[in-house]
């Protein structure tokens, strides 16, 4: 007997929030066989595993209990808005709520991967016969959290830089030029060759996979020298910092992301009589066709695995006459997004209104003007007395009864109550509010970006997630 899933290529494979995935599941089976359950559960899970560093002299040959520290997250996961769980306790401190994370992979040696898959159980009860399980990754991509509206702003990363300015070297003094040194005018000032390089971004920065780069880099003269300045080299690298965490174990992986690359130029950017304190802007065509590669995870973070970026952008300058060049880095810290945009009630519903003012506080004790019927008003002296009267027949001082509770069962019918739990039976726990607001809004409807895995996110699930 074989067990395999089929998924409906509805999303081009690539699964997002508020999706559904749908499919077949398809048993081969040559001969009779009894069948108990068929369960098909959809996973997501985070892994990390780290090794703790070598110790060197004397104690590296000591015995250790433990060589290998290893920690995973394994969860059971809908494709919800916010909401990541979890399948056993972990310290509150550390848990981490958001937007479910993205999937990964290439990382080194596989010590962080987050994977999400489809997983079949055949259940069989002869005791004899082994459970058929079959496992059908797939790839899951966020939408975008809600973002600003479009503005002006900006953000940069600035450097100053100088040139050093040799001073030209004296001529070497003659037999006769004793006679002639009073009327040499004195050699003129040394001018600075100063300015300073900006990299600028909508602000906040963002950045989207294959969209052109929102980029502008700007050159200042702070003093009024006269040399020509020309860019010999540009070079724009997104870097990717992966955090990765495993028990006590920390690691940082980096790792580059090349957009572009251009040497041995030879272009005049600032010209000699350029004006000082003026930004002049460099033209864009150089990288205006370049964008994010479509397999870079957007930015996210969760209990054990953490993804930043990074933009740095290196330029080489130089005078007009000088073949040496500096080389100038900027680094700009920028957010990467899936390009997944939610849709529009989505986005008004996470628009939080606006905080009430605080009350102002009374020192004074305020006197309660709800009036209850058969109480005194707050305040009034209630005076204990004896009394004799007899109490009337059918009174008890016993507290009046509970409310029927709804029964679990089906087949019983649930009382009705005011409290409105009438319509809650069984023991699943009430929808939360991402999972209310999701029944109401539609799937996203859009274009999405493949975001191609490597080959080993492909690859069967361990034995001891099975």
């Amino acid at each position: 007997m074989s067990v395999r899933i089929e998924l409906d290529n509805t999303h081009q494979g690539v699964y997002t929030c508020l999706d559904y995935v749908s499919g077949n599941v398809i048993l081969n089976l040559p001969s009779d066989d009894t069948i108990s359950s068929i369960t098909v559960k959809m996973e997501g899970i985070s892994r990390t595993r780290l090794e703790p560093p070598r110790l060197e002299g004397a104690l590296a040959d000591a015995p250790r209990e433990k060589r290998r520290a290893e920690v995973e997250i394994h969860k059971k996961v809908s494709f919800d808005i916010n909401k990541v769980t979890v399948d056993y306790a972990r310290d509150a401190s550390r848990h981490i709520k958001g937007t479910l994370p993205p999937s990964l992979s290439g990382i080194t040696d596989d010590v962080a991967w987050i994977k999400y898959f489809l997983k079949v159980t055949v259940n069989r009860p002869q005791f004899y016969k082994t459970n058929m399980r079959q496992h059908e990754p797939f790839v899951f991509l966020p939408i975008e959290p809600p973002r600003p509206p479009p503005s002006n702003a900006e953000s940069f990363a600035r450097r100053k830089h100088e040139f050093i300015t040799v001073p030209p070297t004296p001529k070497s003094k003659g037999l006769f030029s004793v006679f002639g040194s009073k009327n040499m005018p004195p050699p003129s000032p040394l001018i600075p060759c100063r300015f300073s390089v900006e990299a600028r971004l909508p602000s906040p920065p963002i950045l989207v996979p294959n969209e052109p780069l929102p980029l502008r880099i700007l050159i200042t003269k702070l003093d009024p020298f006269k040399d020509a300045l020309v860019m010999r080299m540009i070079q724009i690298t997104l870097l990717a910092n992966t955090f990765i965490s495993a028990h006590e174990l920390y690691k940082d992986e980096l790792s580059t992301h090349l957009l572009l690359s251009i040497a041995d130029m030879h272009v005049p950017f600032v010209d000699v009589d350029a004006p000082v304190n003026v930004p002049i802007e460099m033209n864009p065509h150089m990288w205006r066709d370049r964008a994010v590669p479509d397999h870079v995870a957007p930015t996210f973070v969760t209990c054990n695995i953490k993804r930043s970026y990074q933009l740095k952008i290196e330029i080489g300058l130089s005078r007009a006459d000088e073949e040496h060049y500096d080389v100038i880095s900027l680094i700009h810290n920028v957010e990467v997004y899936s390009g997944i945009k939610p849709p529009k009630q989505l986005a008004m519903s996470a628009i939080q209104p606006p905080s009430m003012p605080p009350r102002p506080g009374n020192t004074e004790k305020a006197k309660s003007s709800l009036a209850i019927p058969g109480l005194p008003p707050f305040g009034h002296k209630i005076e204990r007395k004896a009394s004799s009267t007899d109490v009337k027949a059918g009174s008890s001082s016993a507290p009046p009864p509970l409310p029927q509770r709804p029964h679990s069962s089906h087949n019983t019918p649930t009382a009705q109550s005011d409290s409105g739990y009438n319509d809650y039976q069984g023991d699943a726990p009430p929808p939360t509010y991402e999972d209310a607001m999701a029944d109401s809004i539609a799937p996203v409807d859009g274009p999405r970006r493949r975001y191609q895995q490597g080959a080993t996110y492909y690859h069967d699930v361990p034995d001891d997630l099975r």
